[in-house]
């Protein structure tokens, strides 16, 4: 085995499954995470895995003192990794999109508010940049044009562990080759603080941008990106749940009764709606961006 010991480090069920195969296959595996809300913590003591808890400074300290020839694993890890631990081990990571479309985070909103035509996963290795590394393996799927980022996730996140479990035995026990990314011109990098068109649903677009743009906002009660708004004869509302539905008429826009009625493109669109402050808003943003710290 050409590792002698693996770091998983993300969130999620993912990291857990990851960690149980590589056990399985006879490498010494520890779990470290910074979601104090992890439900990793039982299944890890039941199946003998090591599983820490560490704020960020912390994580990287823990990592700093990972001995030679390790494997790192970054799947579903929000945190850049310092040059000092990315030239001293080799790292591999799960992003959600087929890179180098879409790098940064929340690719999984980004693939439907640009109304892809397939979304997909990548494995890569990790290098000095984000998501710039050799490309070990990508998976593509036609994009379904009524689902969610929550449920995309959901689904991309099984084709990653799907993946890796095809390629395991090369990375444990060979040299497994990666493949320079291609040349993407206009590459933008997704931050955290980023959600598409800043939150705002534009009365401009056509229903399926429209529905491209509330099913990319669309993590059911999580939140993620924070909650659409729109603005109507100048009065600002949150967008608070919608429906979609195929039309053949086209009959254009109209509120009425905090119900924002779009129809046209063979879609008609119910968006359902509350009236609120920008400031009173703009200081639930801020507040859900320090809790996600």
């Amino acid at each position: 085995m050409r590792f002698s010991e693996g770091i998983v480090v993300g969130k999620g069920s993912l990291k857990f499954k990851i960690a149980l195969l590589l056990k399985n296959k006879g490498l010494p595996v520890t779990i470290l995470e910074h979601d104090l809300r992890s439900s990793a913590k039982e299944p890890c003591a039941f199946n003998g895995i090591p599983h820490h808890f560490f704020h960020k400074e912390a994580l990287y300290d823990r990592l700093k003192q990972v001995g030679h020839g390790a494997l790192i694993i970054s799947a579903i890890n929000t945190y850049l990794l310092p040059a000092d631990i990315v030239s001293a081990h080799t790292i591999i990571n799960y992003h959600n999109a087929l890179l180098p479309r879409h790098p940064g985070l929340n690719a999984e909103a980004w693939q439907i508010y640009d109304m892809d035509p397939y979304a997909g996963i990548t494995w890569h290795y990790v290098d000095s940049h984000i998501d710039t590394g050799d490309i070990i393996v990508q998976e593509k799927f036609l994009l379904d044009n009524r689902i969610t980022s929550i449920k995309l996730l959901k689904r991309q996140n099984a084709l990653a562990y799907r993946c890796f479990e095809d390629f395991a035995d090369k990375l444990l026990w060979c040299d497994l080759p990666g493949a320079k990314q291609a040349d993407h011109p206009g590459r933008r990098l997704h931050y955290l603080k980023d959600a598409p068109n800043n939150r705002l649903l534009e009365l401009t677009w056509t229903a399926p941008k429209v529905s491209a743009f509330l099913r990319a906002m669309d993590y059911g009660p999580l939140h993620l990106l924070g909650i659409p708004t729109v603005t109507v004869k100048n009065k600002n509302f949150r967008c608070e749940s919608y429906q979609i539905s195929e039309s053949g008429q086209n009959r254009g826009t109209a509120l009425q009764d905090n119900r924002l009625y779009i129809e046209n493109n063979g879609l008609k669109i119910i968006v359902f709606l509350s009236e609120f402050s920008p400031v009173q808003y703009s200081a639930d943003l801020k507040s859900s961006a320090v809790s996600e710290k």
